[in-house]
């Protein structure tokens, strides 16, 4: 006697998603742009959409409009979930695992901060740690472990009310002309040890332009290593265990 089993086969759904931008106009030729999907049944899908280069034609190619260049573009695999981190069986696009945190989509080699995605849809657990509505022009990076900062830490609601008080303190003690603080974007990078908690804030006019507009909050402007911005910023640097801080500076190149 033969048994066929009647157990329908489960549609594979999306349960995290996320992309660099809301809209397919918001790209721009020289960016990465991805797609990320955690799937169920432990796989992921990761695509390039970016606009392509034809180096034969030397014409631009929009890879969503054309399934033979996107397919060359797309990667799948396995991945596994602890908590709000996500780990893939391989690394793609110089990703191997990846963080749920604060409506974004942290994209990590090991321990390296690659990039951020903005988080569509998670069926997962995402760490929220603070109310992103308060701090709408806040961008919060974590910086690279090195010989001295050699700790991760995670801003909270009552660091971040404690960062924008110091600010405004700040500024007001400025002796040159005092910054409208609205009219600026802040990324903020924490160091860490056992000792302190340091955060570096670069302040960036909102009028530079959609390029950085759309893109400040997922990736720092200025570099850990390096910087290839040559425009206007602030800077102040506080120690939130300390409750120090440096002179709110402002310069007009950053060259």
């Amino acid at each position: 006697m033969i048994f066929v089993s009647c157990v329908e086969k489960q549609p594979v759904s999306v349960a995290v998603k996320a992309s660099t931008n809301k809209l397919e106009k918001d790209r721009g030729f020289g960016f990465l742009d991805l797609l990320v999907e955690i799937l169920s049944y432990s796989s992921y899908k990761i695509v390039d959409y970016s606009i392509q280069l034809d180096e034969k034609t030397m014409e631009l190619i929009d890879t969503l409009k054309n399934p033979e260049v996107l397919d060359r573009y797309m990667f799948k695999g396995k991945s596994s979930v602890i908590s709000n981190r996500i780990y893939l069986d391989r690394i793609v696009f110089n990703i191997n695992n990846i963080e749920l945190q604060n409506g974004y989509m942290n994209l990590y080699l090991n321990d390296t901060f690659r990039g951020r995605l903005l988080l569509l849809k998670s069926d997962y657990y995402v760490a929220n740690n603070y109310d992103r509505s308060k701090f709408p022009d806040y961008a919060l990076f974590n910086a690279p472990k090195d010989s001295i900062f050699d700790k991760k830490y995670n801003l909270n609601q009552e660091n971040l009310e404690v960062v924008d008080s110091i600010l405004k303190v700040a500024n007001l003690e400025r002796k040159e002309t005092k910054l409208n603080l609205t009219n600026y974007f802040k990324q903020l990078k924490t160091y860490a040890n056992a000792d302190s908690i340091v955060v570096q804030i670069d302040l960036f006019p909102k009028d530079l332009g959609e390029i950085y507009s759309k893109r400040y909050e997922f990736s720092p402007i200025i570099l850990y290593e390096y910087s290839n911005y040559e425009g206007p910023y602030g800077s102040i640097r506080l120690n939130l265990t300390k409750r120090t801080y440096t002179t709110l500076e402002f310069f007009e190149n950053a060259s």
